[in-house]
């Protein structure tokens, strides 16, 4: 997330009135679930060779899914086959696609189909704090996840100071129980902590030390492997942990414009690197697919926060990212489309905090033709705003949210949408029901 988007958003949040107060029931709907585990082995071991297909509910191939087995991961064919060396022949196998429900499935006798359904993430922001203390916010975000459309969490795992948070797993178990999908967010590249123990890994000032932004922050350096493979390792920690997604924020460089002329560009070995458009979306590139490799092999989906307003801008922005170029490497995408992020015009809309339904739509269709430029499919799952506006400071109560999901799901009214579900954020974690649907439209997700 942006941070200085977040802070503001903290100190001036806007409360969203509560509507019916709700019971302590704790577990998504059955509609709602987004992974289904078929673990009744009919068989004590698989044999040498794992064969099957992967269809969806019409039973078309599921081009693009899956397979994970054995710590390594496989794409099926053209017609969802696949053709696995079993090895020790044992153990899970997994199935999974952005966008369906991961299908796990214990040894079997002979050839296997899986059957994908869609999934639609719909989830809000936790502080891991409140995940730790079980207190009355958790409860709160239970009680929705029970009673309303959304079915998942997205949870700090490594914060943006750099901290990474141990002894989560319990935790991320209790949610599974719940069948509330866990999302682990990981902030990258903008780091404090790990600076101070490896200034190594840190992007350098002219006069040696680590570069500061102008709120005192500093950042690991994109350019450097070992920096990068810090991150990866912090990732699968995430993943170990129980989470089912790992999302990265601060997945790029500084975006302060004067980081160009006041730092040092050099990778880990000392070679100067030189600045600019291609060097560092390649960087950025390479993160992300050496990390999509490692967690895939897991079972784990990755994820990547992006600013709102990149879908309209064709340049990586100085920060490594541009869409067309990081596509490859996600399973999903997530802009912050905060509508008070856009000013007060935006693309041709005026006010786009007192039009939320409009910037969003309006955000998420140049996504959807800009991604399917080289992924058609990522799957695109925008963060929304559920905190007072900072711009013209506009309430966001049951019509700003509920007209933004809107934006999101109906493809009717708004067209060429994302079928990824949301986020919600809300930096205090003060949500209602307000806004959100008692139930989803459409059988969709996780667990």
């Amino acid at each position: 997330m942006n941070f200085s988007i977040h802070f503001f958003a903290l100190s001036i949040l806007g409360f969203i009135s509560m509507n019916q107060p709700v019971a302590h029931a704790y577990h998504v709907r059955a509609e709602n679930q987004i992974s289904t585990l078929n673990l009744d082995a009919t068989a004590p071991a698989w044999n040498n060779q794992i064969s099957g297909q992967v269809l969806d509910v019409s039973g078309n191939p599921v081009l693009n899914a899956r397979v994970v087995f054995g710590g390594e991961q496989y794409t099926v064919d053209s017609q969802g086959r696949f053709l696995i060396d079993a090895k020790n022949g044992s153990g899970n196998l997994l199935v999974m696609k952005a966008g369906f429900r991961k299908v796990g499935v214990a040894p079997q006798a002979g050839s296997i189909k899986v059957a994908l359904v869609r999934a639609e993430v719909k989830g809000l922001y936790l502080e891991p704090g409140y995940l730790k203390s079980k207190n009355k916010i958790f409860q709160n975000e239970m009680d929705l996840a029970a009673q309303t459309e959304l079915n998942a969490v997205t949870v700090d795992f490594k914060t943006d100071d750099g901290f990474v948070i141990d002894g989560l797993k319990p935790f991320i178990d209790l949610l599974h129980s719940k069948h509330v999908y866990a999302i682990a967010r990981v902030v990258a590249f903008k780091d404090s902590q790990t600076v101070k123990s490896h200034p190594e890994w840190a992007i350098t000032a002219l006069n040696g030390t680590p570069w500061k932004n102008r709120k005192g922050a500093t950042f690991l350096n994109p350019f450097s492997e070992e920096a990068q493979q810090y991150l990866i390792g912090v990732a699968q920690k995430a993943v170990e942990a129980g989470f089912d997604e790992v999302q990265y924020d601060y997945v790029r460089f500084p975006d302060q414009s004067n980081v160009a002329t006041t730092a040092i560009w050099k990778d880990q070995n000392g070679n100067a690197i030189a600045y600019n458009p291609t060097t560092r979306t390649a960087a950025i590139q390479k993160f992300l697919s050496n990390s999509r490799k490692t967690l895939g092999a897991m079972g784990a989906f990755l994820a990547a926060d992006v600013f709102g307003d990149t879908a309209f801008v064709n340049t990586d922005s100085g920060l490594g990212q541009r869409i067309e170029d990081i596509a490859p490497y996600l399973d999903y995408v997530c802009p912050m489309v905060y509508p008070s992020g856009y000013g007060l015009s935006y693309d041709g809309i005026s006010h786009p905090e007192k039009h939320p339904a409009e910037i969003v739509a309006d955000s998420i269709r140049h996504y959807r033709a800009r991604a399917d430029k080289t992924n058609k499919d990522l799957v695109i799952r925008p963060w929304l705003q559920a905190f007072r506006g900072y711009v013209e400071h506009t309430p966001y109560g049951a019509s700003e949210i509920s007209c933004q999901i809107a934006a999101c799901t109906d493809s009717k009214k708004y067209g060429g949408l994302s079928d990824g579900g949301f986020l919600l954020w809300n930096a205090a974690n003060h949500y209602t029901s307000a806004g959100l649907a008692p139930e989803a439209d459409e059988e969709s997700p996780l667990q």
